[in-house]
């Protein structure tokens, strides 16, 4: 397995850029697990978590970033939108949130949990009344789901996340469908919602820089 190399930041390391296509500056899309067994060929343990992603994001706009923080930042910002380490499951007026998933795979229609599927936290959130497959305000959330989700409450995020053209939404998946969880294109950048490829950057704990 290759040794990880990135930036540091908050115990973690995270690849400066994510994964091209080949001979191209445009970010390669694959599925979710093609994404994890990507990131760990090259040595690093999962993708970030999104409350560490868009954390690592509002951070980059109060401009609390070291000079290499912020190259990973605007990589981060740049073309499309990448995996997070989250799966989320919409049983009724529950959401189920799935930390760090393993074995969702692509059957070429949807996700399904393979045998074995694990995750290191489960947890469940109460949506009623809130629409699947559309984009809403994520103000309109319980805020214990906004601060588990964005890593802190929606009244502290930096003014571009909270209004305008780049306020943020959760996307919450079709009744009894599990989702990876992914941030948004460039336009959208600072949604929650799931699709079928996302762009894969690695992260691993400091501790497995050598």
């Amino acid at each position: 397995m290759n040794t990880p190399t990135g930036i540091e930041y908050q115990g973690l390391l995270i690849q400066r850029r994510a994964r091209r296509v080949r001979g191209k500056t445009e970010k390669a899309l694959v599925t979710f697990d093609e994404s994890l067994k990507l990131l760990r060929k090259a040595g690093y343990q999962r993708h970030l978590r999104p409350a560490e992603a868009f954390r690592f994001l509002a951070e980059g706009l109060e401009e609390k970033l070291t000079p290499e923080q912020k190259t990973v930042h605007d990589d981060m910002l740049t073309s499309h939108g990448e995996w997070m380490s989250l799966a989320m499951e919409r049983q009724g007026d529950k959401l189920i949130t799935y930390l760090d998933p393993e074995g969702l795979v692509w059957n070429r229609n949807e996700y399904v949990k393979e045998r074995g599927f694990k995750f290191t936290e489960k947890m469940i959130f109460y949506i009623r009344g809130k629409a699947s497959q559309v984009y809403l305000d994520l103000n309109l959330f319980d805020e214990q789901l906004v601060q588990y989700v964005y890593g802190r409450a929606f009244a502290d995020f930096p003014s571009e996340m909270k209004k305008g053209s780049n306020r943020v939404h959760l996307y919450l998946p079709a009744e009894g469908i599990v989702r990876p969880v992914s941030r948004d294109l460039i336009n959208d950048r600072f949604n929650a919602d799931g699709f079928d490829c996302r762009s894969v950057r690695g992260v691993a704990s400091v501790g497995a820089k050598k």
